[in-house]
């Protein structure tokens, strides 16, 4: 008996470290009206390690959230490949037929969402269909690298005047 609960037990915990979770992350369909591009982004073009990462699949659509769930999964909000941890993952839970939805037309039609911020670095957004989306998190600048910057610009301002 008490094997059946370790090996359980195990189990459970080999899937909770399977997949942890970005420092923040959120999920959810994005309603049509107002919008008119349903291609993928991952905003800012050029994050860093301070920016928080928005994106926008076009996975899923429906009449309402709750029937764009009920047909194609709720979306999970994005989460590191605990084996590859420069591997975002954008999932669905399983499909549920048997939830009642209402009757309520608010139209949906991929998931938005956001994750991050992240380390330094290389990595993947595998989006809600599988698809693979490279991009880096560059660093952010040290305030003595700044001012460095800064006196160095003022440097050059201050001789181009001179000549």
């Amino acid at each position: 008996m008490l094997g059946s609960h370790t090996g359980k037990c195990a189990y459970c915990l080999c899937l909770l470290l399977s997949v942890h979770a970005v420092k923040a992350a959120t999920a959810q369909y994005r309603l049509i009206a107002g919008q008119t591009d349903f291609t993928f982004k991952l905003q800012p073009a050029n994050p860093t390690e301070l920016d928080l990462l928005l994106f926008y699949d076009p996975t899923g659509s429906g009449t309402n959230a709750c029937e764009a769930a009920k047909a194609f999964g709720a979306p999970i909000p994005p989460a590191l490949d605990f084996f590859n941890n420069h591997l975002i993952v954008g999932r669905l839970a399983q499909p549920d037929p048997n939830v009642n939805c209402t009757a309520d037309l608010n139209p949906v039609r991929g998931i938005e969402g956001s994750f991050g911020p992240l380390s330094a670095g290389n990595y993947v957004f595998r989006d809600y269909a599988g698809l693979d989306h490279p991009f880096t998190v560059g660093t952010v600048p040290e305030p003595a690298a700044l001012a460095a910057i800064g006196a160095a610009v003022a440097l050059l301002m201050q001789r181009r005047r001179s000549y």
